[in-house]
């Protein structure tokens, strides 16, 4: 007794009123919010038992007194959830604290959205043209060959690579790339080689034909032979042979009358 006022123990209570046989006290339930007064773990009603179950957008571990938010990621859409909130589902993403649906941000055309998602993740440069709700980066589409994806989250591809390059697909940039042309392998995209011509928007090199010739890299078109010099195409060009004068074009070292060959050059006259 302090002050003339008795104190007891809830056990020394219990031993000496033993008809009270519900009386308890102790944490809230998971999945519950009990308020001042609450006389049940499990209260239904703010009103009436002083509490209410978790609402949905938030959890509740056991003793909780204000519903925790689902983080941004996640959501809940039930009540009386105890511990977490569920992840938000691949091809969607939830932004905002509290969320109760897991499908009101769809992933936007041209990213890609993973379980749990945020905000979306745009398809790298070089890429393009992911669907709605793509729910991972196989969704993004390597960048058409003979055209460059220059951004991410690309909806369509860009316009035709640039002249003198080649573009074999996955293209990041319109040229130049610092690398050549590999026109055995395919690979990779880079300058044209020399000995051939690349046209905007070229998807393989293309060697330079008989009477031209090209000896130089990166370059849209090829060259015509030059007065006495032939040139059987790539980057061939050579003297025309002794006793035997070359036009402009000549494909032919030693040019003679016929009526193709006449054209580029002939045997040196008396």
């Amino acid at each position: 007794m302090a002050g003339g006022v008795a104190t007891f123990t809830l056990t020394e209570l219990v031993a000496a009123v033993p008809h009270i046989t519900n009386l308890y006290y102790g944490d809230c339930s998971a999945g519950y919010i009990c308020l001042e007064g609450a006389t049940t773990s499990t209260p239904t009603s703010s009103t009436n038992g002083g509490g209410y179950p978790c609402p949905v957008g938030y959890y509740c571990p056991s003793g909780t007194i204000v519903p925790n938010p689902c983080k941004p990621g996640t959501y809940n859409d039930q009540t009386l959830q105890t511990t977490s909130c569920i992840t938000c589902p691949a091809g969607y993403y939830c932004p905002d604290f509290a969320m109760q649906v897991s499908t009101t941000y769809p992933c936007t055309a041209g990213y890609f959205c993973l379980a749990g998602s945020i905000y979306p993740t745009p398809c790298p440069a070089g890429t393009f043209g992911s669907p709605a709700s793509s729910v991972d980066s196989t969704a993004c589409q390597a960048c058409t060959a003979t055209k460059y994806c220059d951004t991410v989250g690309q909806i369509d591809v860009a316009d035709f690579c640039a002249d003198g390059f080649v573009c074999t697909g996955g293209d990041d940039r319109s040229g130049p790339y610092i690398t050549t042309y590999d026109f055995t392998t395919k690979t990779p995209s880079g300058q044209c080689p020399i000995g051939y011509k690349c046209p905007s928007g070229s998807a393989d090199a293309t060697e330079c034909e008989a009477t031209k010739y090209q000896p130089t890299t990166g370059v849209a078109s090829c060259e015509y032979c030059p007065p006495g010099k032939y040139c059987t195409g790539g980057s061939f060009n050579e003297d025309c042979d002794e006793g035997y004068y070359c036009f402009k074009r000549s494909s032919v070292a030693a040019p003679d009358t016929s009526t193709a060959q006449a054209k580029m050059g002939a045997i040196c006259p008396i």
